[in-house]
């Protein structure tokens, strides 16, 4: 059997052509622009909906993700992506150009082929911009990547305190090849707090470059009981070990929370703490949210991390831990 393949998603909008390409022992990228009418059968019909199934053919792999389905022939994955945005609708979100970004590491059979490159803004002197009252945003410059065309792009944010109740961290806006924008909400936020927190931007790209700088990566995730740990009334957290991965420096860090149900209305997944080069921390805030509910639920974290370096070749091979 195939090991399960590690994948995080993110939710971005102003789509242009979708990129399909496979690696082996490495990754399948893909942005999918169509968002579908399903609507979750536990959910309240006015205000959760799943705005997007993804079928993506894995031979040979299974499924990492809560509610996959797959058939004994085409092992076909579905992925479903759901939003508790008030009022959403499948129209809503393709009026705007929602669409989702993912990367996944597995075995394929196929030869690699995809170009990776990643980076975070300056810790504690990122370019942060005043949106509004509650909200900042920052233009992330990922020109020295060298793609020809918009990559796929994941994301988290990194810092000190006070982001693991934030949104926006993968929620991407104006991308290119040669960047992206991201909005962080949080009430009262301003450009200082969030650099006096040491709040930056942390992400990896996948796509087609002929540039110098590549990145090394390693990912993983945690047990199917993850050793989750109590916070407060409302919110738990887990230290994941990235430590099998020998980096000598603090990589990027960009993450994900998989389970069986109710994960999809929590925050902080993409949020991370503590970050250093043999790993990180997660916080999870849900109301009324306990241990015993996340492990009952199969709550764990996907995580993928490297660092960029440089190659004298145009085409470069990644593989993955």
């Amino acid at each position: 059997m195939q090991p399960n393949p590690v994948l995080l998603d993110q939710l971005s909008t102003n789509a242009r052509d979708p990129l399909h390409q496979e690696a082996q022992h490495g990754w399948c990228i893909m942005s999918m622009e169509s968002m579908s009418t399903l609507i979750h059968p536990n959910a309240d019909s006015r205000r959760y909906r799943c705005i997007s199934q993804v079928w993506v053919v894995r031979p040979n792999m299974t499924s990492a993700l809560v509610g996959a389905k797959s058939t004994k022939t085409r092992q076909l994955v579905s992925v479903c992506m759901y939003t508790n945005r008030k009022g959403a609708t499948p129209t809503y979100a393709n009026d705007r150009s929602w669409h989702v970004n993912w990367i996944a590491s597995g075995v394929t059979p196929k030869p690699p082929v995809t170009y990776m490159c990643s980076g975070k803004t300056e810790v504690g002197a990122t370019n942060w911009v005043q949106y509004n009252g509650n909200a900042i945003f920052v233009d992330v410059d990922t020109s020295k990547c060298g793609f020809s065309k918009e990559p796929i792009y994941v994301t988290s944010i990194a810092g000190k305190r006070n982001h693991w109740r934030t949104t926006g961290s993968s929620e991407l806006y104006s991308k290119t090849a040669t960047g992206f924008r991201i909005y962080i909400h949080r009430p009262g936020i301003t450009t200082s707090d969030a650099n006096s927190w040491k709040w930056h931007m942390n992400w990896m790209a996948a796509g087609e470059g002929t540039g110098s700088s590549v990145v090394v990566p390693c990912t993983g995730q945690t047990p199917v009981v993850t050793d989750w740990k109590y916070y407060h009334k409302d919110g738990i957290y887990v230290d994941v070990d990235t430590s099998s991965c020998g980096f000598i420096d603090t990589p990027p860090y960009v993450t994900s929370l998989i389970g069986k149900s109710n994960h999809w209305r929590s925050t902080g997944s993409s949020e991370v703490y503590k970050i250093s080069p043999t790993g990180f921390r997660t916080y999870i805030n849900w109301p009324g949210l306990t241990v015993a509910m996340a492990k009952d639920r199969r709550w764990r974290i996907n995580w993928m991390a490297g660092f960029t370096t440089t190659t004298t070749t145009t085409t470069t091979v990644t593989h993955l831990r």
